[in-house]
Formats: C-alpha cells, structure tokens, sequence
C-alpha cells in the first residue's frame, strides 16, 4: 500500500507493505476530467500542485495533520494505473484500505456552505451519491465525515444516517458497521442500483468489496461478462447446505457396490440417450420404463456417469423404498438444488436470497421447493454460452406416495422455461399405474419414452449373454473350475431362463457363486427350473428359498418359516435398513438367530460379515416376490405386510418405553441451552446415547402403526406412550434433526379411526400445535423442550398437565390472563396493539403496561387481573415509570406530552408540556423530585413535580439518547446517546461533562454506583459490556447486530432503580454488582447466563424485572409473566441438566 506521508507542511509518497501500515486518513471524492486530477506521475513530477484538483489533496493533508493523523491515501496519486497488476491489485483491496482506514473524508465539490440554508438540499443531490465506487467508500470505513466545498465539516455517517438512507436506499445498520454478511446479495445489489462509472466494467468491479470477492480486471469485456463474473465469484464463496438424502447420488458410498452396464451392453440404448441429451430440441423429460428386473438402474448409473465424466450431470437421485429418504420426495429438490449449486455456483445467489427470506423453504411443499431452490435460481443464471446438464432420476416408481411422483413430474417439466440453462431430466421406474398417470398428465411433447422389457428380445438376450459370461467366468478363475465350465449349452439355457430379467441372471450369478457351496451343483439345481411354467419373479427368487426351506426337517418347518417370516420379513418391510446387532435390539431376537436365518441368503440380501453393517435388499423384486398376496395360503414363506407393520409398531414402541429407552436429557447435555449442533459431536457419540435401533423406532414407529391401519382408542399403547413420553420423543426427534417432521407423522396419527371425543384423540390435536408451534425453539435446543409447557395454560393443556410435577419448578407462569389463543381464552383487557413499555412497582405487586393502543394498563401479578385502564394519550405510550410510594405514575408518549396519573384512581393529574417531538424516556429522583424526559427533539427536560414547572431544558443536539438516569442526591443526571458517549449535567445549573468510555457500540443502559470510591473500570463480555468509571455504571452491546434497539422499560431490584433497554439492556445491582434476570429477542437470562428460550410468538417488544420475575410484552399486545426459583436451577451452573 503507498501512502502520502506529511512532514511539516509538505507530504511525499511512502510505500508500506504487509502488516507495517500506520493510522492513516484517506479520501474520498469524484473525479473530475483525467488531465485536471492529481496522478502517482505528478506526485513523482512535483508538479501536482498545478493541476487543478490540488486543493483536494490539501484539504486531506490539512485535515488530517489537524487530528495528528500522519498518513492519508488518496486514490488519484496513490495507486499507478499505468501498471495493470497494481491497479488489479488497488481494485481488489480498496474495500479493505477504505475498511481500515482511521477516517474518511468525503469532499464534495458541488455542496457549498455560502448558504447556511442550502447545503442541505446542495448534499441531498450530490454527485457522490450517484457514482459506483463510493457505494463502498461509504459502507466500508467506521467513522466517514462530510465536508463542503469550502472544506467546512457538514456532519458524519452518523448524524447524517437518516438522510443518506434516504437518498441512497441503504439499510440504517449497514451504514452503523454491522457485518455485509449480514444483508442478502439481493439487498447488496440493490445499493448499486442507478450508480454510475466512467468505465462500463467498473460497475461490477466497483462491488467486489462489497462481496468480499476478489478477480482479475478485464478492462474491454463489457459491463455483461463482468457482472457475470463477479456473480460466479460471489456464489462461489457461499457456503450453502441443503438437507440432502443421503445416498442418494449415483456415486456415494452406498451405490458404490452396484455396477454400471458391461462394456458392450446396451450399447444401441446409452448411445440414443446421449445423442437425446446433446440435442438442444429433444424433449426435456426421458423415461426409461422397464418392469422389475430389467436392467433400469444400471442404465441410470452408467448415464449418470458418462455425464460426470463430461461435467454436464447437474445431480442424480436414486430412489430406494424401504431406505429412509431415498424412499421419499422429502428431499429430491433440496438435495438436486444442492448438486446444480457445485455445478453453476452462480445459481447460490438466488439460493442465498430465498433461505435469507424464508429459512423453513426446505421443508415447504414440493412444489414450493422447486421454485424457490431449483426453478427460480436457474432462471436468474445469465451464462453464456448456454449450460447443458443432466438431471438422472432412478426408480421414481420406489418414491413413497403416488401423490408425490406424479406432482414431481408435473414440476419438471416447467424445466423447458429456462432461458441460459438447457436442462435434461433422465427418469427410470417400472410401468406402475400412477407413474404412467404422471407422464399422461404431461402435455405432448414433454417427454420422450422407450419400454426396456419390449426391446428386442434378441438384443436383450446378447446383453445378458455377455453378462453371464463375464460373471460366470469370474466365478470359474475364483474357483479353479475347469476352462469349459459352464459350456455354452448350459449358458444359453440360462440366457432363455434369465431374458429379459437382468436381476434374474444377477441373482442366479451371485447364487452359484456362494462361496459355501459348490458352484457347478447349484448350477445344475436352476437348470432344472427351466422347463417349469412359474413367472419370471418366482423363477429369480423361488429356487433358492425352495432348497433352503426343503433342506429343514420336517418338525422344524414351521418353525423355520415362523422365524423367516419374522426376521426376513422385517427386513423388507423396515423403512431404513439396519444391521445385524441393531435388528436384534429391535426385535428382542438373538443375533445368532438372525444370522443363522441370512446366512443362506447372501443372493439375495446384502449382508456383511460386520454385524454393524446395516442389511440391505439387493434389489426391490424380492419384497415385491415375498409380499406378493397372491401367495396367501400358497405359501409358507409369504409375509403378511399389515401384520409385519404391526409387530414392528409394538417392538417400536416396547424400545422406546422400556429399560434404555426414552428419558429425559438423554444424552446427558449441560443444561437447556445445550445446543444440538455444538454438543453431538461424532455419529458415534450420539449412538452412545441413543442406539440406532432406539433412532429407527423414535423415527418410524408412526409409520408402522399408521400401516397395520389400527385404531387409536384411550388406555392403549399409542395413547399410553404419548401421555408418558411425548416429550422424550420430541427430544431425540430434534436431536436427529426431525423435529419438524414430527408435525407430519402425528397428523398421519390423526388420520387413523378414533372417536372425536376420546382422550387421546384430544391429546393429538394438541400435540400436533404443540409441535408447529415450538418445533423452532427445539430445533436447536432440545431441552428446551422441557420448558415450553409454561407457556400453555396448565389448566388447559393435557400436555403441561401429563408432565407438570415431575421435578422442582424452576421457573414457573404466573399470570393467568395471557394465555395462547390455540390453548385457551385470550384475556378481555390484553392491549390491542404492541406492548411498548412494562414497568413493575417497588413491591412487585403491580405492573404498568404502555402500548400502541395509546392506553395504560395496571396488573396485579398475583391475580393477573386488570385494576384500571389510564386513557388520555393520543399516540403511543412510550415511557412509564412508578413514582414514589407507588402512588402515582408518569407517562411519555408520541403526542408530545408527559402525563402525571393517580395508580389508586386511574384519573390524569397533570399533562406536561413542552417537548416538539415524541417523548420516549423517563426518569426520576425523589431526593430532588424531579423528573426528566428525553425526546426525539434533541432536548431532555428537568420537571419539578412540586410546581409542575420546566427547571431546565438541556439541548443534546445529538440523535437519540438511549437512556437517562439521577444520581442518588438527585444533583446529576447522566444520558447515553447513540454516539457512543456518556453525559454528566448537573440540575442545578444545566453544566455538561461529557464521557468517553471506550464504547464500540451504541450505549444503551447506565446508572449511577453506590460505590463511589470505585476508579477503576471493569468489564462485561457476554451479551454485552459494562464499564465502571466514576461511579458511572454504563452498559454497551458488543454485537451490534444482535437485537433492534427498542423503547425502555424500568427495573426494580430490592430499592435499586434503574433504567434500560428492554433488549440491549444489562440490568445491574449496584449492591452485589452481579447481573440479574434479562431478556433479548430469544432468550432471558438469568445473571448472565441463558436459561429459557423463547419462541418466536413471544419475542418481547418490552421487559421489565423485579426480583426473580420478569414479564415481557408482545407486538400482539399480551404480557407473559414468569417468575424464577433459583434455588431449583444449580443446574445452570453446574451441569447437567436432570435426567
């Protein structure tokens, strides 16, 4: 970096590299013509001081030796745009210089003082604001200063914020300094909106600061490429991740065991499927059909590779029933979305711009989700030239609800709508009623199809030749069989005994080639079937469970299909596979009863010599084969699904009620706040805690019961397990990231017969709007869980009544007028509009509430019950605050006024006025009985409550003071404003002193310490930070891009009293000095330390505290009032949580 360095009255070029820079000045200006501005050469020259921009670089100079500065930079003679690399390199870094800077002084030549009344209007239509590389001269540096022509300072960022938001569009807390990141690239964009540069390109360069992204200039490729560029850039350094099914991609570890079509195979079908795929007017749609067994998920695998190998496959899924979500459309546009993002990172844009506007979208509707992470995203994509990619959709027939797929397709085909993206969509399933339906659906024209079973018969027969040749000729090397084993007879045989069924030879190859047995024997067992009249489904799969069921005496039949049927049967009907030791635990059977049963059937079922491995069909048919109804009574091997789903519902719900099961902080977190993320750590870790049997069942067990279609009836086992452990099972729900999901399964539940007046049909309701209304909080802290109920009424709710008395209280809803409208009746006297401001009495018995409904309200908390409404404001209520003996109340509101109430009778005792503009805080001595009010018109005025007269009017020409407190001899008054300053008045004579305390963020609570031989500062490092100076307690928000600054609201600690923002604020106790309770949006906080998380519904607009209550106020006009025990929460200290 090169810098202007000044020495005495003359400054020269330094160069600083690395870490070594200096404080420096840097400025901030437009461009006149090229040859008026001062260059790097002139500088070099010395004779920069003839051009006609030199009293630009003066200004600076001066400006800057005036504040001891010494260094400053300038762009027109700080950077050499004659070297394309160091420009490259200034463009790439100027966001940073301008960042890093001391201060920057923005000169504007066309604003002029001459005319005190002007220079507003002159600075509202200021050339500054309209150029593209000032956008980040504004945003980037913490302190930016205005100056006129006439080099007269006209205001900073900050006392100007509201101006420049206006003219320029951008976001208030963008100009404060909150993180970029913290805005959407929609909204970053949109800063640059109607900006302009000299150089076309310059107008996406001028933004890379912006994005923090950097690139080479290409000076010439037009204002197009280089938008285009910048916004690959900018996806690029996203990191976005989607929930995504995982297994789903053809190439994950999962699908690694499967193999893709032998070199010679299919050849005539993958070479028409390429050629569709590259032809820009082919129909956006392919679907390959096939009955079972074909061949189709081959043909998939092998497309989907091809096209990886080319960079042209967007994403592949490949569905499997019976295997969690690649048996579910839950996921196929979250995880497609997911791979088109690594494809075109430009598409994380709009991806970007939808989860920052709606985070939930991932769990929308299908529909909702292809628009907004799929669809929409790829339309916003300007590519040139245009991108081809390949979407390989495998075995939609195997997605879980007809529904579903057919809805898939209908979305797929808007894919034909895109404009710089042709997209292709590769689709195999068999031939079922609703996937032909779906396709039906489609206008003509959308899709093109071919039939895999009716290809020619010999052509399909050569492919599974080939393919018995090769597997059968790795058997005979495997084996040291003789060179002419099989002979061709015997393979044509079993080429007629296979076609047109790919999985029949597959099965038959993996059957003989069972290392426990002799190949050329079970060789000559298949061909035997040949002359037999079954179907091809019977012929693939009832040879080898005939010879294993006839190789049993004949006593111990039964008995041996009884244990197939449990075993093998739950294998094919469980909805995610498991292994050996966890199929155990689930089915209170032994491990070595399990293996015995599988250990013949490895042609069929892939099982591992780990028993941790978990167990997986090796193709869909044999489930089809083994439940097939048509085989009822038949067949002793028959599985009677609906009986299956139930014996499985039982042994889900025996897991999770018995010994080892569900219980409360099953994984022995630290305490409710316990993050889920943070606290998980490995998979293993959270197995420890909860054994992947105990996850299949809290996962499934709804499914199994909805799918042997029982009925829910009260005192039975779904009722019984609700009643007891609905909240454990929402605790491991959210701890495996499916609380939100759990909405759905207890709605399946609901549509199960059951009488509308049962117990348990009530118990479901509720619990269904238990979940859609919490599931957030519990999302990422599950032991929150356990605290949620406070917020139902109990006398109301099953739920809070099933688990109140189950530990000692800790914290505990002590009103009883502000309930949930879904669980009971809202109160009559509840505000009609937001809550503004609470504030309780010295004793806690009452508390007042100011609102936008203009009107005061006055609680008693231990009936909960209104006692007077105060009306005379006209606008809102801004301010209240208990006047001695809780006798009398004041008020500030936006009319204007002040207003003197009597709490015994609720009538107005006096109207004070004065103020210009809205009053929004107030505080009060008693020593001097006085009472202050701040106001949006700059000015806070001392009351003497004695005469009812204005003492003194203190102008703080400075925006908004955010809080006001008396010492305790009532002599000062000390106020905090958002120039992150303290001010000390005297009200006696109106004298100012004015602090600065090191603050980096807005000051937004301060009081006055008891200690006043205290000197030295201390400091808070949580949600915020405390500074101790001369008895000044002052409290600041380290983040300011926590909370919102709202209106104040008053504490009551023992005989302390104190002012502080409701979310900003940090209650402190001059006596003990510790914290004390304290709340933000989501949380409140007991001495510091977050204990109870609050849903979004109860997000406060106001906070007031007395002791170990705390009640907020809602932007629905409700109060919720919870009082704390202490003494039951040891546990936030010392961990963990009761189990």
């Amino acid at each position: 970096m090169r810098l202007l360095q000044i020495k005495d009255d003359s400054f020269s070029l330094v160069e600083r590299i690395g870490n070594d820079i200096p404080p420096y000045a840097i400025l901030s200006h437009t461009w006149g013509k090229d040859e008026d501005e001062v260059l790097y050469q002139d500088i070099l020259d010395g004779i920069g001081h003839t051009k006609p921009a030199w009293h630009k670089i003066l200004f600076c100079s001066k400006q800057a030796a005036g504040e001891k500065i010494e260094y400053f930079w300038v762009d027109t003679c700080c950077i050499n745009k004659l070297s394309s690399a160091e420009l490259t390199e200034a463009i790439n870094s100027m966001f940073r210089w301008y960042q890093c800077a001391k201060k920057c002084y923005v000169y504007l030549a066309d604003v002029s003082v001459k005319s005190s009344t002007a220079w507003q209007s002159a600075f509202e239509e200021s050339r500054w604001f309209t150029r593209g590389w000032t956008l980040q001269e504004l945003v980037a540096p913490q302190i930016v200063e205005f100056f006129s022509a006439e080099g007269t300072r006209l205001g900073d960022k900050d006392s100007l914020e509201k101006i420049i938001q206006a003219m320029t569009g951008i976001d208030a807390h963008a100009l404060q300094g909150y993180p970029l990141t913290h805005f959407s690239v929609k909204t970053r964009l949109s800063w640059a909106t109607g900006r302009q540069t000299k150089r076309e390109e310059d107008a996406a360069y001028a933004l890379l600061g912006i994005f923090n992204v950097y690139m080479p200039m290409i000076y010439g490729e037009g204002f197009q490429n280089a938008r285009n560029r910048l916004l690959k850039e900018i996806g690029a350094s996203l990191s976005i991740t989607l929930p995504s099914a995982e297994g789903a991609s053809f190439d994950s570890y999962t699908q690694e065991r499967y193999a893709c079509c032998l070199p010679g195979t299919r050849s005539s079908l993958l070479h028409h499927l390429v050629g569709w795929a590259k032809d820009e007017n082919s129909k956006p749609i392919f679907w390959l059909n096939g009955m079972a067994g074909t061949g189709k998920s081959t043909v998939a695998r092998t497309i989907a590779h091809h096209f990886a190998s080319q960079h042209q496959l967007g994403a592949s899924f490949f569905f499997k029933q019976g295997e969690g979500e690649l048996g579910s459309a839950r996921r196929l546009f979250t995880s497609i979305a997911m791979g088109l993002m690594a494809r075109v990172p430009e598409m994380k844009l709009g991806v970007k711009d939808v989860l920052d506007e709606d985070p939930t979208v991932i769990d929308k509707s299908l529909k909702v989700q292809f628009e907004k992470l799929v669809l929409q995203p790829l339309s916003q994509v300007l590519h040139q030239p245009r991108l081809e990619l390949v979407i390989v959709l495998d075995a939609l027939d195997e997605c879980d609800e007809d529904n579903n797929i057919r809805e898939i397709l209908r979305l797929l085909s808007h894919i034909k709508s895109l404009k710089s993206v042709t997209l292709r969509v590769f689709v195999t399933s068999r031939p079922e009623l609703h996937v032909r339906l779906g396709f039906k659906e489609l206008r003509h024209g959308e899709y093109e199809n071919i039939i895999l079973h009716e290809i020619a018969t010999d052509i399909v027969k050569n492919d599974i030749l080939l393919f018995l040749q090769h597997e059968l000729g790795n058997i005979r090397r495997q084996r040291s069989l003789p060179s002419d084993w099989p002979n061709m007879e015997q393979m044509m045989a079993l080429a007629d005994l296979a076609t047109p069924l790919f999985i029949f030879a597959a099965t038959l190859c993996r059957y003989i080639g069972d290392q426990k047995h002799n190949p050329r024997t079970r060789l000559e067992t298949m061909l035997t079937y040949r002359n037999k009249a079954t179907s091809k489904l019977d012929a693939t799969y009832l040879p080898i469970l005939h010879l294993l069921f006839e190789e049993e005496d004949k006593d111990d039949k039964e008995q041996w299909s009884a244990e197939f049927r449990t075993i093998v049967g739950s294998i094919v009907i469980l909805l995610n596979p498991l292994s050996v030791s966890s199929l155990a635990k689930l089915l209170g059977v032994s491990k070595f009863d399990i293996g015995c049963r599988l250990d013949s059937l490895h042609s069929v079922l892939s099982v591992s010599e780990s028993e941790f491995v978990p167990i997986r069909l090796l193709h869909l048919s044999f489930r089809d084969f083994l439940l097939d109804p048509r085989k009822k009574g038949k067949s002793p091997l028959w599985v009677d699904e609906k009986e299956t789903h139930k014996n499985l519902a039982s042994r889900c719900l025996e897991v999770m009620s018995g010994p080892g099961g569900l219980r409360r902080n099953i994984c022995k977190l630290y305490g409710p706040t316990s993050l889920r993320p943070d606290l998980l750590g490995t998979g293993q870790e959270l197995e420890r805690h909860v054994p992947l049997h105990l996850q299949y069942a809290c996962r499934y067990w709804t499914t199994h019961v909805v799918q042997s279609r029982c009925t829910l009836q009260d005192g039975y086992s779904v009722h019984t397990f609700l009643r007891r452990h609905l909240l454990h099972w929402l605790e491991v729900m959210s701890i495996l990231g499916e609380i939100q999901h759990a909405v759905y399964l207890l709605k399946n539940l609901q549509a199960l017969p059951q009488s509308n007046e049962s117990v348990s049909s009530r118990y479901l309701i509720e619990a269904v709007r238990f979940v859609e209304k919490f599931w957030k909080v519990a999302e990422s802290t599950p032991l929150q869980l356990y605290c949620l109920p406070i917020f139902l009424t109990p006398n109301e709710s099953l739920i809070s009544r099933a688990f109140a008395h189950r530990d000692p209280v800790w914290v505990k809803r002590i009103s009883k007028l502000f309930g949930d409208q879904e669980f009971c009746a809202p109160s009559a006297h509840k505000h009609s509009a937001l809550t503004r401001v609470l504030a309780f009495s010295s004793d806690g018995r009452s508390i007042a509430s100011g609102s936008n409904d203009t009107r005061i309200h006055l609680w008693d908390t231990t009936t909960g019950l209104c006692r007077k409404v105060l009306k005379g404001h006209s606008k809102y209520v801004n301010a209240v605050i208990w006047l001695p003996k809780d006798l009398a109340i004041a008020s500030a509101s936006k009319d204007h006024t002040v207003r003197l109430w009597d709490a015994v009778t609720g009538s107005c005792s006096a109207t004070l006025h004065g103020h210009t503009r809205s009053v929004h805080t107030l505080a009060f001595s008693q020593t001097a009985n006085l009472l202050a009010s701040a106001s949006k018109d700059l000015t806070i005025r001392l009351w003497d409550l004695t005469t009812g007269c204005c003492r003194f009017t203190l102008e703080v020409l400075f925006p908004r003071v955010t809080s006001v407190t008396f010492s305790d001899d009532g002599l000062q008054v000390a106020t905090t404003s958002t120039d992150k300053r303290v001010r000390v008045w005297s009200t006696s004579t109106g004298g100012c002193q004015t602090l600065e305390l090191g603050h980096s963020g807005w000051i937004t609570t301060t009081t006055f310490s008891q200690d006043k031989a205290s000197e030295s500062p201390s400091s808070y490092d949580g949600l915020g930070r405390l500074f101790l100076y001369n008895a000044i307690i002052t409290g600041a928000c380290c983040d300011p891009g926590a909370f919102g600054l709202n209106d104040h609201a008053t504490i009551h600690g023992r005989r302390d009293l104190f002012t502080y923002d409701s979310h900003f604020g940090i209650p402190y106790n001059p006596k003990s000095r510790k914290l004390c309770l304290s709340a933000t949006e989501s949380w409140i906080l007991h001495n510091s330390i977050p204990c109870l998380r609050l849903p979004a519904a109860y997000a406060p607009s106001s906070v007031a505290v007395h002791g170990d209550m705390i009640c907020l106020g809602h932007d629905s006009g409700e109060i919720t009032l919870l009082k704390f025990f202490p003494e039951n929460m040891q546990w936030l200290w010392d961990g963990p949580f009761p189990t």
